[in-house]
């Protein structure tokens, strides 16, 4: 079992991640961008266009934009629309570095590289969260998240987005595979993320 505590400096949000964010959205049919676009406040809108990408920006501004995306979009569409953001974020220069890292080290091994997520975390996130990987079998592995932001805890789509999103580490690996979430805690600001996949060995 690894626990790994994150950054502790006032919490944040990678401008980057948000703007990846609106160009997924901005890539949507029109009636379902219009509906996210005027959901998101004005001002949030501003800040994440005109930050620089490795700018940190208010975490509510992540917990606003993703509960009216995932209200919106409905089931089907929410888990493609985070499948997305999520390959976006991995192609991108806020993870591509660090997962070719994994690689080059694990090889193809969802277990092995989903075991770097509190390095991706950091990457995206500037908060107090604690994350504790464990393995339960050649294929699956439970992992825990205490002390999110509150902001993000109170918000259900967001924890539900979270393993919509990494689900796109599958694509990585090749392998077939899935995510949920199994525990949330909204007092505790805690949730358990279940992560199962294709075992070929």
């Amino acid at each position: 079992m690894q626990t790994v505590q994150t950054a502790t400096t006032t919490e944040g949000v990678r401008a980057r991640h948000m703007k990846n964010f609106l160009r997924c959205v901005e890539a949507q049919e029109p009636s379902k961008r219009d509906v996210i676009l005027g959901g998101i406040p004005t001002e949030d809108m501003a800040l994440i266009r005109e930050s620089s990408t490795l700018a940190w920006l208010p975490m509510t501004i992540n917990a606003r934009a993703t509960e009216v995306a995932w209200n919106a979009l409905g089931r089907g569409g929410r888990e493609m629309f985070f499948l997305r953001l999520g390959v976006a974020d991995f192609d991108s220069t806020l993870l591509n570095t660090l997962l070719s890292s994994a690689v080059r080290l694990f090889g193809v091994d969802p277990g092995r590289i989903l075991r770097w997520t509190p390095r991706a975390w950091t990457q995206i996130y500037r908060d107090a969260t604690r994350i504790e990987v464990e393995v339960t079998s050649d294929a699956s592995l439970r992992m825990r998240f205490e002390g999110l932001p509150r902001c993000l805890a109170r918000a259900e789509g967001w924890m539900d987005s979270v393993p919509a999103t990494m689900v796109a580490l599958f694509n990585v690996t090749g392998r077939r595979g899935a995510a949920s979430v199994e525990e949330r805690d909204v007092a505790a600001r805690s949730m358990v993320l279940g992560f199962r996949w294709e075992n070929v060995g």
